[in-house]
């Protein structure tokens, strides 16, 4: 296959059809770093690649390091699976999915299949959505049999102090909870000092007014450990478009599904409010920012394809001292 994609919108990328040693290695280390295949040995991946129908690899063009991967099982008539599909996290949220998922569906082998069938999280849906992907299979139903946890219906749970799991909940917040949401947003700031960003650990929080009118509306949340605020989100709408302002989770809370919980909750009350997209604004290279948004299906936006709306934001943050070369913005089409 070899397309070069640099004559597309990816320069400096390239689709491969297998991979090398090197690539192979990177692959085992992409796996370890997702839930559902940490579990996975060297020899595992290797059995992987040769029990596999087809593979498709995007590769940086100069240095040949992996960016992303998939691979596909068929019989070349009735049904195709495709499966692990996974982008490195230093390329999520930059169209790289996309070019994997548009290469993968131009592979030969699935030219003539009838029915093309992956499985996703429910954050992801509206990204397959765009290659005609629908959870609407009549009364099919998918079973399993596995011997992984993992993949029996929910993610093993996180331990706490002295071995002890700590679930979380998601609920809209309450005039009580508004008082203790400035320290969770300042302790979540810290993270950034290592990122030589000190700029935001020591700025100012989220004006107590916005937080009661967030409220008020019901356009705040808060995660629950026991009674105690962990973290909280909210949101904002003009329009169609809603618009991500905040997601702080304590640091000791960190790493449970607790921030992916918030966003999945205000994604789906923006689609409840028939928006049509929703945007954010954050860091290009902190792991927690951009690379993780784009797990849920952002975006991220050249600077031509903002509107006047979005350019604001950005200029308020460089008003706050934030350098306007490490932020973007990033937009989820639902």
């Amino acid at each position: 296959m070899q397309r070069d994609a640099e004559t597309t919108r990816h320069p400096g990328l390239t689709v491969r059809d297998g991979l090398t040693p090197m690539q192979t290695d990177q692959l085992l280390q992409l796996y370890r770093g997702e839930w559902w295949s940490r579990r996975r040995s060297a020899a595992d991946v290797r059995r992987i690649l040769e029990g596999s129908d087809a593979v498709v690899a995007v590769v940086e063009t100069d240095t040949g390091a992996l960016a992303a991967f998939a691979r596909v099982l068929t019989d070349g008539v009735c049904l195709a699976l495709i499966l692990d599909v996974i982008v490195a996290p230093r390329h999520r949220g930059r169209g790289v999915g996309r070019l994997l998922m548009d290469s993968v569906l131009g592979l030969p082998v699935l030219r003539d299949v009838v029915s093309v069938e992956l499985v996703c999280q429910p954050e992801l849906v509206p990204f397959y959505a765009r290659w005609g992907f629908s959870g609407e299979v009549g009364r099919s139903r998918l079973l399993r049999r596995t011997a992984d946890p993992a993949l029996r219906g929910r993610r093993p749970a996180r331990r706490g102090r002295g071995g002890v799991s700590r679930p979380h909940r998601i609920r809209p917040a309450r005039p009580e909870d508004l008082a203790g949401l400035p320290d969770i947003e300042r302790r979540a700031a810290q993270r950034f000092v290592g990122y030589g960003l000190p700029e935001v650990a020591s700025g100012d929080v989220t004006a107590a007014s916005v937080l009661k009118q967030a409220q008020a509306d019901g356009r705040l949340w808060v995660a629950l450990t026991g009674e105690s605020a962990a973290g909280f989100a909210y949101a904002t709408l003009e329009g169609s478009r809603a618009h991500l302002e905040e997601v702080d989770v304590l640091p000791e809370h960190g790493r449970r599904g607790i921030g992916a919980a918030l966003v999945r909750t205000v994604l789906a009350w923006a689609r409840e409010r028939r928006s049509t997209e929703i945007t954010l604004v954050t860091f290009r290279d902190v792991p927690w920012n951009e690379p993780y948004y784009g797990r849920f299906g952002f975006e991220s936006l050249q600077r031509e394809e903002l509107d006047a709306e979005l350019l604001a934001l950005l200029a308020h943050d460089a008003q706050r001292g934030l350098d306007p070369t490490r932020r973007t913005v990033m937009r989820l089409t639902l």
